[in-house]
Parts: C-alpha cells; sequence; structure tokens
C-alpha cells in the first residue's frame, strides 16, 4: 500500500521488522539452539538503537497527537503501546540469555506491525489535514535526527 509521504519512514522500517519476525518464527521453530541464541543477540543488540527509538517514534508523533480523534485509534494505540511495553520485556529477557520468547516475540511483531501498517495508518491519514501533517512531518524528523 503506497504510503503518504509522511508515514514512509515508518513504513520502511515496517519492512525490516516484518522481514525480523518471519526469521524469529522460523529460527524458533527449528533445532538450532545456536541459531536461536545468535538472532536473540542480534534483536538485544538492534533493540535500543534501532527497534526502541521506532516505537518512541510511533508512540510521541502518533499515538500522542492523534490521541482523541476517534475511538478506534484511541483503541488501537492502547493496544500497539502495551505491545511495544511486551517487546520492552521480552528483550529484557533475551538480555540474561532467555530466548524462550523467540517465536511469540515473532508472531507478536508480525501482527504489531500488520495491524499499524493495515488499520492505525489508514485511520490517521484520514486525519491528516495541513497542520497535523506538517507536525507529523516535523516530529518524525526530529526523530530520525536524534539517531
Amino acid at each position: 500500500m503506497k504510503r503518504i509521504p509522511a508515514l514512509q519512514p515508518l513504513s520502511m522500517e515496517h519492512h525490516l521488522s516484518l522481514s525480523l519476525a518471519v526469521k524469529a518464527m522460523r529460527v524458533a521453530r527449528g533445532d538450532d539452539e545456536a541459531g536461536k541464541q545468535a538472532l536473540c543477540e542480534r534483536i538485544v543488540g538492534e533493540y535500543a538503537d534501532l527497534w526502541r527509538p521506532h516505537f518512541d517514534a510511533e508512540e510521541r508523533c502518533l499515538f500522542e497527537p492523534f490521541h482523541g480523534l476517534s475511538t478506534e485509534i484511541d483503541r488501537l494505540c492502547a493496544q500497539l503501546t502495551e505491545e511495544h511495553r511486551q517487546f520492552d520485556a521480552w528483550v529484557d529477557s533475551m538480555k540474561q540469555g532467555d530466548c524462550s520468547m523467540l517465536e511469540a516475540f515473532g508472531e507478536l511483531l508480525q501482527s504489531h506491525t500488520r495491524l499499524e501498517e493495515r488499520q492505525l495508518f489508514g485511520l490517521i491519514e484520514e486525519q491528516l489535514d495541513a497542520s497535523r501533517k506538517a507536525a507529523l512531518e516535523a516530529c518524525l524528523e526530529n526523530s530520525s535526527s536524534r539517531n
């Protein structure tokens, strides 16, 4: 689906998250324990620099500014924020060497990303007037320049 330019940076990162989700599910379902551990270490290594800033940008630039515009946006944003916290908890467990949740991590990452792309982003695009679009672009630009 073609996204407005303001949302394209997040959508591009969503391609990465879908790839990671598929890999996590595939590796978790296999018998290669060293591969599972290596993938968990990769996720932990990328989390602070890629995934947590992505989640922060979504929460700051989308969830907060669009809160109150529709009950559906509010419901989705609450669910997605809760899922962000679940990813935080799982990554904390991975830091301790526990990769038992790798398959669940992949499954949630896949459904989470699809929910944002297929539902939330469309609802947000419907609410974008010129001032909201400019604010969104500025917020996302500020978020990416800090990384």
